[in-house]
């Protein structure tokens, strides 16, 4: 059915269906598709905290988040894992 095809992680093997993963319905096969989690590692992301001279504070991302994006499961077998 389109937009139920399932999307695999080429470097954490996370599947996800691409609808729910909020990409539009294909029937093509996507073999280069990197999770949101992985695709982060190595970026820099600004927090809403400020430092003591009012800029918003940055941080390195170093390693895969663990907690998924979708839903709150944080353990077990569906837990996305690093």
């Amino acid at each position: 059915k389109l937009g139920l095809r399932l999307l695999r992680c080429r470097q954490c093997r996370l599947c996800v269906h691409e609808e729910c993963y909020g990409y539009a319905p294909t029937n093509k096969e996507t073999k280069e598709f990197l999770c949101l989690a992985c695709a982060s590692v190595g970026s820099t992301v600004k927090a809403r905290e400020r430092d003591k001279d009012g800029k918003r504070r940055e941080f390195q991302i170093t390693e895969r988040p663990t907690d998924c994006c979708l839903c709150n499961v944080d353990d077990g077998l569906e837990a996305p894992r690093a």
